[in-house]
């Protein structure tokens, strides 16, 4: 039963147009992107055509959310995608009860949207995703996962400063949300503080502290964050997120710890090596001093 067949309509006509050359164009994330550009700007004023599109913001934008897609459509959404794989061909789409009128816009839309991002079958996924963070809600989501995540990857290869990484730190404590993701709110400090420490300290260790804590971050943000997602879907993604919380607490803790204790060794071998110095530039001056030199006959 299909509780919502103009949104069947959409996401079978885009498949079609997309993989129209029989091949499948569309990944997961491409698709998941392209639906919710297509749902906002068909919404948008002027045209006004609500998709009704269950969805959350989650850890690379917005998500279909997948039970409440099949409730509304009569079908997985892992039939459209199946796991793992490109999104299916539909050669022939369903042809559902909603105005031709309707039908039209989409496919009008539709065609607009694979001229920006299709070029010669090939998704331009990185403006696909620029596109869709623009409509991000939070300003914090578009400065770690569009700006701090790509430039952290390039420390590995040193070819992005410690003091580029530490501004967008800066920029992250300036953006973070604080009212609307309070529960976050200390955690986010004490990891700020921790990732100090290991850029400072110990590189290797930035890439997982961003990765685990946008995990976390991303669990509740889908909490916050969502439309047309039921109340016992809520329920348990708010339980996941307040038990990764749980967990992930204790990780950050430790691996706070353990920085501190190799900053504050190497603080002592810092003082050490200080003294070392002044007690040979010491020992210099007095040789300097005492020594006379004898002159010749």
């Amino acid at each position: 039963m299909t509780n919502n067949p103009t949104l069947k309509f959409a996401v079978e006509a885009l498949l079609n147009k997309a993989n129209s050359r029989g091949d499948a164009v569309l990944g997961a994330t491409a698709f998941n992107k392209m639906v919710f550009l297509l749902y906002k700007r068909l919404k948008r004023k002027g045209k006004q055509l609500d998709l009704r599109l269950p969805y959350c913001w989650y850890l690379w934008g917005p998500f279909i959310a997948h039970a409440e897609f099949e409730h509304e459509v009569g079908v997985p959404l892992d039939y459209y995608v199946p796991k793992g794989e490109h999104t299916r061909v539909i050669d022939n789409v369903s042809d559902v009860e909603i105005p031709i009128a309707e039908k039209r816009l989409i496919e009008k839309e539709i065609d607009k949207m694979l001229a920006e991002f299709d070029n010669n079958g090939i998704i331009n996924l990185d403006l696909l995703l620029n596109r869709a963070y623009e409509l991000a809600p939070y300003e914090f989501q578009k400065v770690f996962n569009r700006s701090f995540r790509p430039e952290l990857n390039k420390l590995r290869s040193y070819s992005v400063s410690k003091e580029e990484i530490e501004a967008y730190l800066d920029r992250l404590l300036e953006t973070y949300p604080e009212k609307e993701m309070e529960e976050l709110y200390d955690v986010f400090l004490e990891w700020d503080d921790t990732f100090r420490l290991a850029l400072e300290n110990d590189t290797s260790r930035t890439y997982v502290l961003a990765e685990e804590f946008w995990g976390v971050f991303c669990k509740l943000l889908r909490v916050k964050q969502r439309y047309g997602v039921s109340r016992d879907t809520i329920i348990n993604w708010s339980f996941s997120f307040k038990e990764s919380l749980h967990q992930y607490e204790n990780k950050l803790e430790n691996e706070r710890n353990d920085l501190l204790g190799i900053h504050f060794e190497k603080e002592q071998t810092d003082v050490k090596v200080q003294r070392i110095v002044g007690d040979v530039m010491e020992l210099s001056h007095k040789i300097a001093i005492e020594y006379k030199p004898v002159k010749e006959v």
